[in-house]
């Protein structure tokens, strides 16, 4: 499973320097409109009922949660329009949970 994910990343990195992308944040396709960011932590893990939706917190790079994914878990969080549609928790290169739309095509 840890082979597919590098690839997966390292085809995600290739696709993101061929658009350009900035900051935290990496954006595919413009017939998807798929960004993706990183998190350390999601709102699920101390949610109370609410009509609110589950969110993630605590943004960091995409190299920062890579050089410290044997030590810590992260979340990948896929946004469409600014608005969270599915999310991944890493950890040691593994995905643990896997939540919404996290296909980008």
């Amino acid at each position: 499973m840890k082979p597919l994910i590098v690839l997966t990343m390292s085809l995600l990195t290739a696709i993101c320097s061929l658009l350009g992308c900035k900051n935290n944040s990496e954006k595919f396709s413009e017939n998807t409109s798929i960004t993706v960011r990183y998190f350390l932590n999601n709102s699920a893990l101390h949610k109370q009922k609410s009509d609110k939706g589950i969110y993630l917190y605590d943004e960091i790079s995409k190299e920062d949660a890579q050089k410290h994914e044997d030590k810590r878990a992260y979340f990948i969080g896929f946004y469409r329009n600014d608005t969270l549609v599915g999310y991944q928790k890493i950890f040691r290169g593994e995905v643990l949970l896997e939540s919404g739309e996290t296909d980008i095509k």
